[in-house]
C-alpha cells in the first residue's frame, strides 16, 4: 500500500511539473506580447511626434515663404516705380541667375510639395516653365 501511495505522489509531482512548465510558458508569451505592444505604442507615439514636428516645420517654412513673397512683391513694386531694371534684379536676388538646373530641381520639389500647393510661389514656379 505504501508503494501505491509513492507511485501516486510521483505521478502527481510529474503532473504538477508539467502544469508549471505550461504556466511559465504562457506567462512568458504574455510578457513578450505586452513588451511588443508597449514597443509598438512607443513607436507609434514617436511617429506621431515626428509627423507633428514635420507639420510644424512645414508651417514655419510656409510662413517664411509667404513673408519672402510679400517682401519680394513689395520690392518689385518699388523697383517698378523707379523704372530701373538693374536695381530690380539686384534687389530681388533672382535665384535663377546662379544655377538654373539646381534651381529647377528645387522649384519642382517645392511645386509638388503638398505644403506649398496653391501658394503664390508654387503657381509662379509652375508658370515659368522650369
Amino acid at each position: 500500500k505504501l508503494g501505491q501511495m509513492e507511485n501516486k505522489t510521483q505521478h502527481q509531482m510529474r503532473v504538477l511539473d508539467k502544469l508549471m512548465v505550461e504556466r511559465l510558458s504562457a506567462e512568458r508569451t504574455e510578457c513578450l506580447n505586452r513588451l511588443q505592444q508597449h514597443s509598438d505604442t512607443e513607436k507609434h507615439e514617436g511617429e506621431k511626434r515626428q509627423i507633428s514636428l514635420v507639420d510644424e516645420l512645414k508651417t514655419w517654412c510656409m510662413l517664411k515663404i509667404q513673408n519672402l513673397e510679400q517682401k519680394l512683391s513689395g520690392d518689385s513694386r518699388a523697383c517698378r516705380a523707379k523704372s530701373t531694371p538693374s536695381t530690380c534684379e539686384s534687389s530681388t536676388g533672382n535665384p535663377h541667375t546662379e544655377s538654373p538646373f539646381v534651381q529647377k530641381e528645387h522649384d519642382q520639389q517645392l511645386l509638388y510639395s503638398p505644403a506649398l500647393k496653391g501658394s503664390t510661389y508654387a503657381r509662379a514656379v509652375g508658370n515659368t516653365g522650369w
